[in-house]
């Protein structure tokens, strides 16, 4: 595209170039190649030529005004140098090639590793934006409307430029670069009219025509279609919403617009509402790039601007359109050095245009994957208590938070992270509490670390695990009170215990010398209790001791029996054996029943005493004492087996079998009111 430098009012009319610091005259731009876009970064390589000196090394970061188009339909475009070649001439005099990029260019080389937990995306937008502008960068909303507050938001391993288009895009959100009455300022709008940029007016003018009298033309005007999901299918699993992750479709019916259907899985959490908002997103972003109009141009355009062809014979691709991509290629290096076409500069742009509806709308982003796992920090405020919810889910800080490390405190704001167990299901499992500062390590579901899980405790120099190099052939499971189980298998010392603290223990000795089991509560007390049938067995001797009292209840019978042996009660004191209401019975069938006291036996019936020798004899000896038999009703000593019935040794009363009575005595004295003596016959004198 041809057109007089004339036009421009000046020897260089249509590119110019500001540096700070710089006379805009002094440097002359003589070739501008390179593109822009919506969403992609812009790259422009600028030849320039002038006094540079050696102060270009110091231009790399410098921001750059560049404008296109300069005296005739100005369009100011701000950038950062990323790079600068020197080309040949004279140190005064010398040319160089700047390379130009979107203002945006710092973020991308910036990693923060930043976490937000309940932030708009506005809010986290300002705060990387302006983190990593240059100074002189100005930020501005265009957005109208309230955004959602997320639980979690984590940036993870991607650059600060990835982090913003992901957050602002999952919103329906976009940056844009524009002028601000010559300063550099970054917009952020959900829709291109809250831009605010330039609108042009564009005449439809065929190739190869007589030159226009204006630049305003666009010519080789073309449409192209690109395969686009007609349907967008997302699905995923939340765990803090089991019973609501039915996948959302959004589309009409894939056949009737495209017949590609697209499925997504775990790109976000929060369950089916949340899958069909960012299906609704992802179609309208295909929407919007199903259709294109490309376009070759006399006037330089930027992306985002607002243009309306006119004159076009075919009538449906005259209307307005949406500036969505442009390509710069510019040349007024004869009219700046003289020669052939001195009074000619040349440029050509092509563009690609969007429908004005539905416009521009960029495709949300699921967070990038976070390969192997990441490091955390159980959070909650009191050290001595594991801080879970009614299910059973923790509260974390992530690694890259920088309280994460600062000791306990309250848990953070956003969404329960649960940890894996071994085993489990519903009410059942294994699960020990992780208290708060405990250091764990955490995955993401599908990779998400916004959806973090638990995967289990790190064991590290400042918190080792119960399990090092001095008990290597122990498997310990300890908790933070001191309660235990050990699995030993040391070689010829395996064992098992079971231990709170010092309080009580049970210690399993499975070692071949002295196997064996110890139940002890060294200061406490110890209950063995059973609702069915207990049984206490032996192999060989058995003993009982009790420093204190021993009492035994038994609501029902109580039988004590030994096989082959005595049975040996003994009091120190006083044996007493009552039975409140039914029979005692003390019983040996085949051997001896002893009692014996050191000071005395006593046997108290409430009712009848009856003692039964039914074989052999029966003794009642006082060795060193009276007997004494006292009843309150009559005393009958009766022999029912035929023999004979004595009360004395040698003197006494004897009662033979046959009926004889004998009483013999040295001295034999009866008294009485009244004696009566009758028989068959008395004799006196033997």
């Amino acid at each position: 595209m041809k057109g007089s430098a004339k036009e421009g009012g000046g020897a260089h009319a249509l590119f110019r170039v500001r540096l700070p610091g710089l006379d805009p005259d002094v440097l002359r731009v003589e070739q501008i190649v390179g593109h822009q876009a919506l969403d992609d970064g812009d790259r422009l390589q600028v030849r320039v030529c002038g006094p540079v000196g050696d102060r270009v090394r110091e231009w790399p970061g410098q921001l750059v005004a560049l404008t296109l188009g300069w005296g005739v339909a100005p369009r100011t475009l701000h950038g950062v140098i990323s790079e600068v070649a020197l080309c040949g001439g004279e140190m005064s005099s010398r040319a160089a090639t700047l390379t130009v990029c979107s203002l945006l260019h710092p973020l991308a080389g910036s990693y923060r590793r930043r976490v937000y937990r309940r932030c708009s995306a506005l809010h986290m937008a300002r705060e990387v934006l302006q983190g990593a502008l240059p100074d002189g960068v100005s930020v501005t909303v265009g957005v109208e409307r309230s955004l959602p507050e997320r639980p979690l938001v984590v940036q993870g391993a991607a650059d600060d430029l990835a982090f913003l288009r992901r957050v602002l895009a999952r919103e329906g959100c976009f940056p844009v670069v524009r002028d601000a009455g010559g300063r550099p300022e970054v917009r952020i709008v959900d829709h291109l009219a809250q831009a605010e940029l330039d609108a042009a007016a564009l005449t439809w003018r065929p190739g190869g025509g007589p030159t226009p009298t204006t630049r305003a033309t666009v010519s080789e005007v073309s449409r192209r279609w690109t395969l686009q999901p007609g349907q967008v299918r997302v699905g995923g699993f939340d765990p803090a919403l089991p019973d609501r992750g039915r996948p959302a479709t959004a589309g009409t019916d894939a056949a009737e617009d495209s017949p590609m259907e697209l499925g997504l899985h775990g790109v976000t959490a929060g369950g089916e509402s949340a899958h069909a908002e960012w299906a609704e997103a992802v179609h309208e972003a295909s929407a919007a790039q199903r259709c294109r109009i490309e376009a070759v141009v006399a006037t330089p355009l930027l992306p985002g601007m607002r243009v309306v062809i006119s004159g076009h014979p075919e009538a449906s691709l005259n209307g307005a359109y949406w500036v969505y991509r442009a390509e710069h290629e510019g040349d007024q290096a004869a009219a700046i050095h003289g020669g052939g076409g001195a009074d000619r500069v040349d440029y050509r742009g092509r563009v690609e245009l969007l429908p004005l509806d539905p416009g521009y709308r960029p495709a949300p982003v699921p967070a990038p994957a976070i390969p192997g796992v990441a490091v955390a920090w159980v959070a909650g405020g009191d050290p001595e208590r594991a801080e879970v919810d009614e299910a059973g889910a923790y509260r974390i800080r992530l690694f890259d938070e920088a309280e994460a490390a600062d000791g306990v405190e309250a848990a953070p704001p956003g969404p329960p992270v649960w940890a894996v167990q071994p085993s489990a299901g519903a009410q059942h499992g294994l699960h020990l509490p992780l208290l708060p500062g405990t250091r764990v390590a955490v995955a993401g579901l599908h990779g998400d670390l916004e959806q973090p899980v638990i995967l289990g405790a790190l064991s590290s120099q400042d918190q080792p695990g119960p399990v090092t190099d001095r008990n290597p052939h122990q498997h310990l499971l300890r908790t933070a009170a001191g309660q235990r189980l050990l699995l030993d298998d040391r070689p010829g010392a395996e064992g098992a215990e079971l231990a709170v603290g010092e309080a009580a223990r049970l210690s399993l000795e499975g070692h071949e010398e002295a196997p064996g089991a110890t139940l002890e509560a060294p200061n406490g007390y110890l209950e063995l209790a059973s609702g069915g049938e207990q049984r206490v067995r032996s192999g060989g001797d058995q003993r009982l001791d009790v420093a204190g009292a021993y009492r035994v209840e038994v609501e029902g019978s109580y039988h004590l029996e030994t096989e082959d042996g005595a049975l040996h009660w003994f009091a120190g004191d006083t044996l007493h054996l009552e039975t409140g209401a039914g029979d005692l019975l003390h019983e040996a069938p085949d051997g001896e029943v002893a009692l014996k006291a050191g000071r005395q036996v006593s046997l108290d019936a409430g009712s009848g005493l009856r003692l039964i020798a039914r074989q052999g004899a029966g003794d009642w000896q006082v060795e060193s004492g009276a007997l004494r038999l006292e009843a309150a009703g009559d005393v009958a000593l009766v022999s029912t087996g035929g023999g004979c019935l004595q009360l004395g040794d040698g003197f006494g009363l004897r009662i033979e079998d046959s009926g004889a009575v004998y009483v013999e005595g040295r001295h034999i004295e009866l008294s009485a009111e009244q004696l009566v003596i009758a028989a068959d016959r008395i004799e006196e004198g033997r």
